[in-house]
């Protein structure tokens, strides 16, 4: 089964103080682990746990105990961090009259934006970046059979919007590690 958990600052500190030299680059950016502020970390575990902050062990098959039972991680990778913004490619529909500077909606594929808002406009490919300033929030889901899926959807150019396309809110889920919201930024790609 695969979890994410989103570690800040003094959270990566107290984690990865006394691992060994192995494990202390970043499998995003190449960095040691100590100088980041934000990590996201999938988990490939066998057992079930819903306390995604005491997963992170070895790379090597650890048992640990929790109130559910053994939980084994298998194996993690850092797929998210502050220190090198994560960018996606997406299609999108331009707006012809921006609100509040975000000139971007319905993101996606190609075909499926030209058969469904092909009268809001022409698709247009669009770089996302991940930017904790940004107007575009969406997310990625972290399947629990398949992981970490790379690529965000449900993206939203307002951040009610966003909130309202998961009922239960996203908190939940983001601590159950099914998944994290990110917040981006939107350029058109030339």
């Amino acid at each position: 089964m695969f979890k994410l958990a989103m570690y800040d600052e003094a959270q990566v500190k107290e984690v990865f103080s006394g691992y060994p030299q192995s494990m202390e680059v970043c499998d995003n950016c190449g960095a040691d682990l100590e100088q980041h502020k934000r990590l996201v970390v999938e988990f490939d575990l066998t057992g079930e746990d819903r306390d995604a902050r005491h997963w992170l062990a070895p790379r090597e098959p650890s048992a640990q105990q929790c109130a559910t039972g053994p939980v084994v991680v298998n194996n993690y990778r850092v797929v998210g961090c502050d220190r090198k913004a994560r960018t996606w490619r997406l299609w999108a529909i331009r707006n012809a009259s921006p609100v509040s500077g975000r000139e971007f909606t319905h993101f996606g594929d190609e075909r499926t934006l030209r058969t469904f808002y092909g009268r809001s406009g022409e698709p247009t490919l669009v770089e996302l970046t991940e930017d904790p300033q940004g107007g575009y929030y969406g997310w990625i889901d972290c399947d629990p059979k398949t992981g970490h899926a790379g690529t965000p959807f449900m993206v939203q150019p307002h951040e009610g919007v966003f909130r309202m396309q998961e009922p239960g809110g996203f908190r939940q889920r983001v601590e159950q590690g099914f998944g994290e919201v990110v917040r981006m930024s939107a350029t058109a790609v030339a």
